[in-house]
């Protein structure tokens, strides 16, 4: 390996924990070896990563939504991740899938950078308040977060660049990732008519909404186009409002999801929402959605800078 080349290892679990990764290795790909972890079987992850660095893939650990049995997950992680290269540094962007790459990291000696969740706000994540005794920093992205960490960092929020050019399409994305979100999808059909419809549902079946002015796909890895075209995004707790307003610069609101347990609660969520000039509702129903799409539209949200970049710095300086 040359001299002041780093090996770092970052993990990416998937949705908006591989943009966190994918934002950072950005500015970090090409003077360093990059190593990620991966969850087994997510070839969009992999394909996200394409060309940044070697990806290797170990178990996961239980999400949100899943049965608390999965977390026996976390022990076939760690075995995973024995077998992963020596590192220096290890920025470990959450989920309980990267606690076992980031453990195994420093066991062998590496200094541990952990990214909160950008959703926490009154508590920290379960992932990150484990691996914070044994970490160098945990890196922020809010002012409001500087209580819940002894070595807590502010970095900025951290979000991708953009890779399409924002343009008006005239329709309301609805995307909530994998898991899909049902009761928005039925409720947000009544707005069909007065809007044309882009649904992404996950694991919702999307047949039944497919109608003249609805349009429905499961998924597609090219998101981000639909993202840049859209006159509103609406969606749940997750990355993807930080990404739509503050890297596309679209109108959002956010859609309290009850069924996540997991997931940041509602009085987090808001000040987030705030933060990005998004809307937020902690309990849906059609006038609310109606009204909180009707304001969005007549807002647009603040330019925030990316704290990838910080970030990334602050990763280098501890690999050395």
């Amino acid at each position: 390996m040359p001299r002041g080349l780093a090996r770092i290892l970052i993990t990416a679990s998937g949705g908006g924990h591989t943009g966190y990764a994918r934002a950072v290795a950005l500015h970090l790909a090409g003077r360093h070896q990059l190593i990620f972890a991966t969850r087994r079987g997510d070839g969009w992850s992999r394909s996200r990563l394409a060309g940044l660095g070697r990806v290797h893939e170990t178990w996961a650990g239980r999400s949100p939504g899943d049965p608390v049995w999965r977390s026996i997950g976390l022990a076939r992680g760690l075995y995973d991740s024995l077998g992963l290269p020596r590192v220096d540094v290890a920025l470990c962007t959450g989920h309980n899938h990267s606690i076992p790459p980031c453990i195994a990291a420093w066991l062998r000696g590496a200094r541990l950078i952990l990214l909160e969740d950008v959703y926490r706000i009154s508590g920290g994540s379960r992932s990150v308040r484990l691996l914070s005794p044994v970490s160098t920093l945990v890196a922020l992205h809010w002012r409001e977060q500087q209580g819940l960490y002894s070595r807590g960092v502010v970095v900025g929020p951290v979000y991708e660049p953009p890779i399409y050019k924002p343009w008006d399409g005239g329709y309301i994305l609805v995307t909530t990732g994998s898991y899909g979100f049902k009761r928005l999808f039925d409720t947000i059909l009544g707005l069909a008519g007065r809007w044309r419809l882009v649904l992404q549902t996950g694991r919702v079946d999307p047949g039944p909404y497919r109608r003249d002015g609805v349009e429905a796909f499961r998924f597609d890895p090219d998101i981000e186009r639909w993202i840049a075209g859209a006159s509103v995004v609406v969606t749940h707790i997750g990355v993807t409002a930080v990404n739509s307003a503050l890297g596309y610069g679209k109108p959002v609101v956010i859609v309290y999801n009850p069924e996540w347990k997991l997931a940041a609660p509602p009085q987090d969520a808001r000040i987030v929402a705030s933060r990005i000039g998004a809307r937020f509702l902690s309990k849906l129903t059609l006038d609310s959605l109606v009204e909180a799409v009707e304001e969005a539209l007549a807002s647009r949200p603040p330019r925030i800078p990316s704290g990838a970049a910080r970030l990334a710095r602050i990763v280098e300086a501890s690999s050395s």
